[in-house]
């Protein structure tokens, strides 16, 4: 059905036939006469138009629009005067009739053209006919159009052709295509009579039959259905035909104009449009100017060498030097429609053409050509940049600048090496002085100028087509202008504009500088000259956001596919569709890419649509790239440890450094927010495996490494080796500028020690990996009493060690003769507890505390009281003893001494010590034995440096002596009895009191003197 509701837009169109009304051309200018073209340009639009921001163009639809404007002024026509004595007054003022006399001059109704009428289904002799809605079906309407073309009148055969195309075009596609089928073989054999129709008086050709013949051609040809029933010897008759009318000098320029039409319409395939045959056609087109004039010839012309691009490429190449001339004639005309044609040509035959050598060449010689007294390259960038300062026509430059780079993309290749030796743009003379040209497009007001040449430079990326080998000197070319647009300053509406066009054009060049396919070598050189060497420069004024965006789709982004031309489109490139680059690029390459991560810490905050922070979102991006490189590796590869050492460095600095190196000065909490985030990322990344595994060590500067070989037994430069998280702990307990007078770094260490933590399954495992951290963060020589950080840190470590002694003891097969040994385990817990009494921060002791109790819980569960102490009192009083005078409180040797018991028997004490170590000494003590030993020594030096320690008395040489009095309490006489022997020396002390400090009224000294002194009793 008709679908008489639908929108003529909406419906696909034929092509529309030529108008013989346009401007004619006399003398078009041809390649010698570019000075008389370019004499009068008239207001001109760019083909190319930018998005909704930009100012609109007509130029694609050719249309003109008329506005209405308001003016803030009055403008008063004033009316002519006629005075009575006048003369011919009586003449001129004549008195108008009656209204109802009067008929209007024009109907301000639009006309409506209906169908010519047909014969109807009734058969009647009317030659006026009915209306085709008349009809009963389309076929029937068929019927009688065949009937009419099958008459000899002239004007039947005429209604018939404009009632059927006019049919054709109302219509949504072909309304039956069964009968057009059937009919397709009489519509051949009319079209071709009617093709060399000549009126009958006069045997002149009829040019009105002639063109509604080839109108309805036209329709068949674009009309797929259609076109599908010609049978191939009519389309060679088609083609043969047109060339021999375009031959013909007696033929109208009405006619030629519409089988130039049918030629840019037709899509005959190789068959048809053979070598021959489009040599011909160039042949004919290159002198149709000889024989008719006028915009409409030489804008068809354009439009079929746009169809033999296409259809014979070949044929293209070897006449290039027919066509390009016409090229740009029409470039340079005044007529807007034809110089718009001339650049969609250019730029089409310039993508398909201009990698050719042969192409290239042609082009260069017609730079190379004289025009008067200097060369056309001269005189056409003297032309286009008086161009650039006309508003109507500065548009236009940059297109006109782009079709010339496309055509100089060829590239010599040796044959010998097969290697790229010679280019032709980069080399080419004129290419200083046609980069002036469009700087002037670059430097102009205009923001329609400024996104054509945006466009254009888009167009010279691509013709450079950069890689490994191309020149340093181009490769810096190519982002100038993008710097100095980004460079910009202003907040103004024009000036954000520009700096969005440029920032557009430089995600272009990182697209073709970074594509896919790109080596090592290529990578390497664009990162360092496009990303690091501009990112870190602090005049560089990109937007943090954008900047972020740019490196976060980079790292990772979606996995789109590389569009070779993606610079043909006129549309900007979204940040989005930048390639990704490949992991173990990143990995291998972290040296170069962290500094520019630093860079954009430094420039300042900049938060997403949902408030994270976008610089923290690029960090997070860099290290799922650094973990995405390794998915296919069984091990920790050698790339990876040194990457990891690099990260480590980096968190280093920023650690050390402090809030200015998140741009966060003064702001403390925040500096440690961002961190912490750091830390989390790298930690969940990278992986709990690689975090534990001991890969890297410190050399002497302080600055991680990776270790040397495979089997990672040592550093180069000696250092032991230690896993990431060890190091981290390391970095934390450094001083910082964000940490003094906080214990805020213990939330990051806790985080990474339970990430960490889950990986270990097993209670030993887990207890193994916080003793390492203990041996790296806190050494022997470490006093940690003043240190906020390292309380911190001794801290969390005392709650997951709790934690995992709370875990069930490994279920690994033991039997009542191989029992499984603990004693290893419990040394990783003595030396948690070893280093925490090094502090006498509260927050400290009462973690110690609680791990102490747990600990003994935990032994006393396992072994038994003589297995705590063996395991526990011992061991732990050994390490308090060689700690000396120096303790920082005494109270860790009270809580000892507090959780000291005689043991049972011996044979407690051996099942506790096979239970411990799987064996039991072969030596056997008297009946009176004695388990103790660094107890007793530790006893000793802490009653006599507490005696001696100023201000004397403190609470907690007080809790010792309350500890000792309880301990002696709850022995046997005869255990008692060994006790004070071994600890007499520090007892005596203060029960002989040389510097009569002691205050005997004091309850725990007084406990004491009732043991020892009885009856004022000194030993």
């Amino acid at each position: 059905m008709l679908h008489s509701a639908c929108r003529p837009e909406n419906l696909p169109r034929p092509p529309t036939p030529p108008r013989g009304s346009l401007t004619d051309l006399k003398g078009v200018p041809t390649f010698g006469d570019f000075n008389s073209s370019l004499g009068d340009l008239s207001p001109l639009q760019p083909l190319d138009t930018p998005p909704n921001e930009y100012p609109s163009s007509s130029a694609e639809s050719g249309k003109s629009t008329k506005r209405v404007g308001f003016s803030p002024w009055t403008d008063y026509h004033k009316a002519p005067s006629y005075h009575s004595n006048s003369p011919g007054l009586e003449k001129i003022l004549r008195p108008l009739p009656p209204s109802r006399e009067r008929k209007s001059s024009k109907s301000i109704l639009k006309p409506y053209d209906k169908l010519v009428p047909l014969l109807s289904t009734t058969n009647s002799t009317n030659t006026g006919g009915h209306s085709v809605h008349r009809f009963a079906s389309f076929a029937a309407m068929l019927e009688s159009v065949v009937q009419q073309l099958a008459r000899e009148g002239r004007s039947s055969r005429l209604d018939a052709y404009i009632s059927l195309s006019g049919t054709l075009k109302a219509y949504d596609g072909v309304p039956d295509a069964k009968a057009m089928a059937e009919k397709m073989g009489l519509f051949m054999q009319f079209i071709r009579r009617d093709m060399s129709a000549r009126m009958p008086e006069s045997d002149a050709l009829d040019t009105q039959l002639i063109t509604q013949a080839l109108k309805l051609l036209t329709i068949f040809l674009w009309t797929p259905q259609l076109s599908e029933n010609l049978n191939e010897e009519f389309r060679s008759f088609i083609i043969d035909h047109t060339i021999s009318v375009l031959d013909d000098s007696r033929v109208s320029k009405a006619i030629i104009n519409h089988y130039m039409h049918l030629l840019a319409h037709q899509k005959f395939s190789g068959r048809i449009m053979t070598a021959d045959r489009a040599n011909r056609i160039i042949t004919s087109l290159a002198t149709i100017e000889d024989r008719v004039t006028g915009s409409g010839i030489i804008g068809e012309r354009l439009m079929v060498y746009g169809r033999l691009l296409n259809q014979s490429r070949a044929v293209m190449i070897t006449r290039v030097g027919d066509w390009i001339e016409h090229l740009f004639s029409g470039m340079l005309s005044t007529v807007k429609e034809i110089r718009v044609r001339a650049i969609t040509f250019g730029i089409e035959s310039g993508l398909a053409l201009g990698a050719v050598e042969k192409v290239s060449q042609a082009m260069m010689e017609i730079f190379d050509r004289d025009v008067d007294t200097e060369k056309f390259a001269d005189y056409l960038g003297t032309s286009l940049n008086k161009m650039v300062t006309v508003k109507e026509n500065g548009a236009v430059v940059p297109q006109i600048w782009s079709v010339v780079v496309l055509f100089l993309r060829s590239r010599c290749q040796c044959r010998r090496h097969r290697q790229l030796e010679h280019r032709q743009l980069e080399h080419w003379e004129h290419f200083k002085l046609w980069l002036y040209t469009i700087q002037r497009c670059f430097n102009s007001n205009d923001l329609l100028i400024k996104f054509q040449a945006n466009l254009a430079w888009n167009k010279l990326i691509f013709a450079i087509n950069p890689d490994a080998d191309t020149s340093l000197s181009i490769v810096k070319v190519l982002r100038q202008p993008i710097i100095g647009q980004l460079e910009r300053r202003g907040s103004d509406k024009q000036s954000k504009k520009g700096r969005q066009m440029g920032f557009s054009s430089y995600c272009m060049l990182l697209y073709y500088a970074l594509r896919p396919s790109a080596t090592e070598k290529q990578l390497d050189l664009y990162w360092r000259e496009y990303v690091s060497q501009l990112l870190q420069n602090s005049s560089f004024s990109m937007e943090t956001s954008q900047a972020c965006q740019l490196l976060n789709t980079l790292f990772r982004g979606p996995q789109a596919t590389w569009n070779e031309n993606r610079a043909m489109e006129n549309e900007q490139i979204k940040v989005e569709e930048l390639p990704r680059l490949d992991p173990r690029w990143i990995r291998s390459r972290l040296h170069l890419i962290l500094p520019v991560i630093r860079a954009i810490f430094k420039r300042g905050s900049a938060n997403d649509s949902e408030g994270n922070s976008r610089s923290e979102k690029v960090w997070h991006s860099l290290m799922q790239s650094m973990a995405d490189a390794g998915t296919k590796e069984v091990t920790i590869s050698l790339e990876l440890m040194e990457a990891v050492a690099h990260v480590f460095n980096t968190l280093q600095e920023i650690w050390l450094e402090g809030p200015s190196a998140v741009s966060a000065t003064n702001d403390t909490a925040r500096f440690l927010k961002v961190f912490h985030n750091l830390v989390r990322s790298t930690v969940y990344c990278l992986g709990a495996v690689v975090f534990t595994e001991k890969i890297i060590s410190r050399d002497s500067q302080n600055s991680f490494e990776a270790a040397s070989t495979p089997s990672r037994r040592a550093s180069r430069n000696g250092g032991a080796l230690q896993s990431p998280l060890n190091h981290l702990l390391l970095i934390l307990s450094r001083p910082s500028p964000a940490t003094e007078g906080t214990t805020d770094c213990g939330d990051m260490a806790q985080m990474v020690l339970e990430a960490s933590c889950q990986f270990r399954s097993s209670r030993k495992a887990r207890l193994e990996l916080l003793r390492d951290c203990i041996l790296v963060v806190f050494p022997q020589s470490t006093n940690g009493s003043k240190s906020l950080q390292l309380s911190a840190l001794w801290r969390v470590i005392s709650e997951s060690a709790c934690a995992a002694l709370s875990q069930k003891r490994d279920s690994s097969p033991m039997t009542s003769d191989s029992p499984q040994p603990v004693g290893q385990e419990y040394r990783e817990v003595l030396r948690i507890l070893e280093a925490g009494s090094r502090f006498a921060d509260e927050n400290v002791l009462e973690a110690w505390h609680k791990l102490f109790n747990k600990f003994i819980e935990v032994v006393r569960t396992e072994t038994g009281d003589a297995g705590v102490i063996l395991a526990v009192i011992e061991p732990m009083a050994n390490g308090l003893r060689l700690q000396g005078p120096d303790q920082p409180d005494w109270v860790y040797v009270a809580k000892v001494i507090e959780k000291t018991t005689w043991p049972q028997n011996r044979q407690a004490l051996d099942r506790a010590r096979k239970a411990l170590w799987g064996t039991v000494p072969s030596t056997q003590k008297s009946s009176n034995f004695d388990p103790f030993n660094h107890l007793y020594e530790m006893i000793d030096i802490a009653l006599e440096a507490g005696y001696r320690r100023k201000p004397f008395g403190s609470n907690d040489i007080t809790a010792v002596l309350s500890a000792l009095t309880g301990f002696i309490k709850s022995c046997q006489a005869s255990y008692a009895g060994i006790l004070l022997k071994r600890v007499q020396k520090g007892v005596a002390l203060w029960a002989q009191d040389p510097e009569q400090k002691v205050n005997t009224s004091n309850p725990s000294l007084a406990g004491l003197y009732s043991i020892v002194c009885p009856d004022q009793f000194c030993i």
